[in-house]
């Protein structure tokens, strides 16, 4: 039998007295002067604990810490990347199969590789400019500061890969050679560092020879140093290798057929014409030192206007090629003006197309038009364009010229016209949702037309436009390139 279970107070209890169990309150503590802790009913009372603070525990300070949020200092090339990507070279390129840009898969490699470090170097870069970073040196994790410290990585590993016969040759040394002229683009406000570099691109391609650039990646690596390539040699005033057969774009198979999508096809033919440009160039000045003896400066004058014309030839032809192609990209849409905003009306209608990518190849027509018809102009040769048209061989499209929103080759065809077109496609490539990758599209275009044409209403829009990229994208050099000086 179970002994009966004390119903006193926990006092009581406690004191091990008996409790008279007077409620609510124990009579014998408070006779006793105790304070009465009360009952507790169906309880273990072996188990019972009770504490009571001491008046030096109640006046202790508490110190509460709070947590230090989580950073993304450790995902800071993730961000850089990923952002570059996203916003200024997010394809890898139209005749690859991949629809992301190739910078997603630099940012792959190891990172103690020298595209990884070229890549970074880049897009940090990149990543601080546009968000008006300014260099910290008290902050060795900032965008400009890592930037600079991946940029010497690379010169490092670059220079130590170059220098190792089984090395030189790989295909990510092209790469990170391309994206280290990038970075001196962005960074530097005169825009020249680049140049050097596009220079090392090109020794590096030619080098390595047109076989090895056959597969991937390679290839793409060939393709978007093009550009900058004929570009150097064009500020140079001397020809490329680029303009030899073996370098034109139909002596490599592309993942991307024709069929495929044949504009891509078109823009690069439209590139290896431009090849041919610095060759040009270089005749030219090498006709003015020519004296006027035994005819030999009238001659080389009419070699130089007999390839200006079979260039023009080369790329009406191409030009009628793709009508069927560019007339599905472009349409025209109303000249938007904000309300009262004066300046002079230049055209009536803007031109946009079906997205970026595409509009590439129409801009990048006009642009070697506008090269070959100021060249024209400077050998004296008058009626080029229709000179061009008279040998074509190929069909002449059935439909008449005011059918195509883009502009046809005519015998008429001038370089105000053209200047017209580039101008009229500004607005499309500015456009908020295509980020920088449309203002960067247009940075040569407009280079072009600002060096081309004569003092006047298109040379101040070019001018206009580049200091309008240079505010609204921070890409400095811009301005420089249209000898404007930043505000």
């Amino acid at each position: 039998m179970r002994p009966r279970r004390s119903k006193g107070c926990v006092t009581c209890r406690r004191r091990k007295v008996k409790c008279d169990e007077s409620k609510p309150l124990c009579t014998r503590c408070q006779k006793a002067g105790i304070e009465c802790d009360g009952y507790i009913t169906n309880t273990n009372h072996n188990r019972i604990v009770i504490y009571r603070p001491a008046a030096g525990d109640q006046e202790r300070d508490t110190k509460v810490q709070i947590p230090e949020p989580i950073g993304l200092s450790g995902f800071k090339e993730n961000i850089w990347l990923s952002y570059t990507a996203t916003t200024l070279l997010y394809t890898t390129g139209p005749l690859s199969k991949s629809a992301n840009s190739f910078i997603f898969a630099l940012g792959t490699l190891s990172p103690t590789s020298v595209a990884y470090s070229a890549a970074c170097c880049f897009s940090a870069q990149y990543f601080a400019q546009t968000h008006h970073l300014a260099p910290a040196p008290s902050s060795p994790s900032s965008s400009t500061t890592t930037a600079t410290q991946y940029y010497c990585r690379a010169l490092s590993a670059l220079n130590t890969a170059l220098n190792d016969p089984s090395q030189w040759s790989d295909p990510y040394n092209v790469i990170a050679t391309f994206l280290l002229g990038l970075y001196e683009l962005v960074s530097d406000a005169q825009g020249l560092g680049w140049i050097q570099h596009a220079g090392g691109v090109g020794k590096l391609i030619e080098m390595r020879g047109p076989e090895a650039h056959s597969a991937e990646p390679a290839l793409t690596y060939l393709m978007l140093s093009r550009l900058p390539i004929i570009l150097t040699a064009l500020a140079e005033g001397r020809r490329t290798f680029l303009e030899g057969a073996d370098w034109r774009s139909a002596s490599f198979r592309f993942a991307v057929s024709p069929a495929e999508n044949p504009w891509a096809h078109l823009q690069e033919e439209v590139v290896d014409v431009l090849a041919q440009v610095p060759g040009f160039l270089e005749e030219l000045g090498r006709i003015g030192q020519l004296e006027r003896v035994d005819g030999e400066k009238e001659k080389g004058i009419e070699r130089l206007r007999g390839r200006l014309v079979e260039a023009m030839r080369w790329l009406f032809g191409i030009r009628f090629k793709a009508e069927i192609v560019l007339r599905d990209i472009a349409y025209e849409v109303p000249l938007s003006m904000n309300p009262g905003e004066e300046k002079e009306k230049l055209f009536d209608t803007m031109i946009f197309y079906r997205d970026i990518v595409s509009a590439r190849t129409p801009m990048f027509y006009d642009m070697v038009l506008l090269v070959l018809l100021s060249l024209a102009a400077a050998a004296n040769l008058s009626g080029a364009a229709a000179r061009a048209l008279s040998t074509l061989p190929c069909p002449q499209p059935s439909h008449s010229d005011q059918s195509s929103v883009l502009l046809l080759p005519s015998s008429s065809i001038t370089m105000d016209d053209v200047a017209c077109e580039i101008a009229r496609s500004v607005d499309y490539h500015l456009q908020p949702h295509l980020m920088s990758a449309g203002a960067f599209s247009l940075i040569v275009p407009l280079r072009i037309m600002t060096e081309t044409m004569p003092e006047g209403k298109w040379k101040s829009f070019g001018e206009a436009s580049l200091k309008r990229i240079a505010a609204t994208h921070s890409l400095r050099f811009c301005a420089k390139m249209a000898n404007i000086d930043e505000e």
